[in-house]
């Protein structure tokens, strides 16, 4: 067993249980609060729900359930497109921006605990350890990886849909793109 993969995973794990388990969001749920952090993001710009799937690595069956609840709370307004009515724009309705808001609220502040606990400069230093992270395991599998696919990756994919040179696994091992 490797110690420094079983500790980063243990690392990883007690993060998520702090977070789950303690509600670190009061009234909307993870995805309800990225969601709505990418409407803020790209306001001005017409939102649908397949960007959202896009952004969030979510399925269009999440993000319907997902757009439904953030309705039915009055944060999103699904209105037709101005230049073609069959699509749908997203908008962030006054009172999502502001519950939005409260959350993000309360996320800076946990974010400023682990800064004050961790100094400044090693706050930088996770943020970029974080990101690269992220990015490593957004890559392309590298060739040496690419032989180290298992049957089980064989078979769920068929020999035909397993990623070639250049293309890598999207969200939940599916090939990207598909």
């Amino acid at each position: 067993m490797d110690d420094r993969r079983e500790a980063l995973l243990s690392a990883w794990m007690r993060m998520n249980v702090h977070i789950r388990g303690n509600r670190l969001l009061k009234d909307l749920s993870t995805n309800e609060v990225m969601a709505c952090r990418f409407l803020v993001q790209n306001s001005g710009r017409e939102v649908t729900a397949s960007a959202l799937c896009e952004a969030l690595q979510l399925y269009k069956s999440q993000v319907n359930r997902l757009l439904v609840s953030l309705e039915a709370k009055g944060i999103v307004r699904r209105v037709p497109c101005a230049e073609d009515r069959r699509r749908q724009v997203l908008l962030l309705q006054e009172a999502g921006l502001l519950q939005y808001q409260q959350e993000h609220a309360r996320v800076l502040s946990i974010l400023s605990a682990i800064e004050g606990a961790l100094g400044e400069q090693k706050t930088r230093t996770l943020a970029q350890l974080l990101c690269e992270a992220v990015e490593a395991v957004e890559r392309p599998p590298s060739p040496r990886n690419r032989k180290e696919e298992t049957h089980e990756d064989h078979h769920r994919f068929g020999q035909r849909h397993l990623p070639g040179a250049g293309e890598g696994l999207g969200h939940r091992g599916h090939p990207a793109g598909r």
